[in-house]
């Protein structure tokens, strides 16, 4: 199974698409910009949507990928995420206002969107991945995601800070082929990253003493003009670990 990155960025900027993967051709995990970079057809073939937390920059695709799958007929999307975060959906995005409310709102009597709350640690199936969510530290409910298929396992962080429990249930993996984690700041905007909860070069390299297992690390959601510069940090705070970038249209292999 394929995964592969629709959007990668911390922002808006010239060529960039905020946080977006596709996990073959049913499954979305978050749902940032880079949804506008679906063609009609891959909407309407979408049957899941995996969310880490409610910020923008992870859901403003899923307002208008619900509209457009509406206007051609097709219903029954399930968007998964925590119940703060789906509570959040309801109260500020789908609630008639900012938006239609796509969960009461379809054709044929079956809604465009449905809503499916996760729990941390407890894994859903779909087709022949396994979804299980991760604990994750952001400034508000957020976490992570292990996907495990045939081909290896994945984890993606989310939007996160340094996190004990996130390390923790890193290390009880079987296996860790790649880590998808987030560096927002760089080095000299450390106390931004605190407050943020996001993470900088220095932070990330000291937290990654605490995995057993060596994936191989990509890195995202970095903020729009701060991209050579964290690059750059993270040639020394990541030495000796197999490590790379994101870019758009970048795949991973399952």
């Amino acid at each position: 199974m394929q995964f592969r990155v629709l959007g990668c960025s911390g922002g808006l900027g010239t060529g960039g698409h905020t946080t977006t993967f596709a996990l073959g051709r049913r499954v979305l995990i978050d749902a940032g910009t880079g949804v506008g970079r679906l063609s009609l057809d891959d909407m309407q073939a979408l049957e899941h949507v995996f969310l880490t937390h409610a910020h923008l920059d992870h859901i403003a695709g899923l307002a208008f990928l619900a509209d457009t799958r509406f206007a051609h007929g097709a219903t029954g999307l399930r968007v998964h995420a925590r119940a703060s975060v789906l509570g959040a959906l309801r109260a500020h995005i789908f609630n008639w206002q900012i938006w239609p409310d796509f969960a009461s709102l379809g054709c044929e009597h079956k809604a465009t969107i449905e809503t499916r709350r996760v729990h941390m640690g407890r894994p859903v199936v779909i087709d022949d991945a396994v979804l299980t969510p991760l604990p994750a530290r952001h400034t508000v409910p957020a976490c992570g995601y292990a996907v495990e298929c045939a081909g290896g396992t994945l984890v993606y962080s989310g939007d996160t800070t340094a996190c004990g429990p996130f390390w923790r249930a890193l290390n009880k993996l079987e296996r860790l082929d790649h880590l998808i984690i987030e560096v927002a700041y760089s080095d000299e905007q450390e106390r931004l990253g605190k407050v943020a909860r996001h993470y900088t070069p220095a932070v990330l390299g000291q937290e990654l003493r605490k995995l057993r297992h060596r994936p191989v690390i990509h890195i995202t959601h970095h903020k729009p003009g701060r991209g050579a510069l964290i690059e750059a940090q993270c040639a020394e705070a990541l030495a000796g670990w197999d490590f790379r970038h994101l870019r758009l249209d970048d795949v991973i292999d399952l």
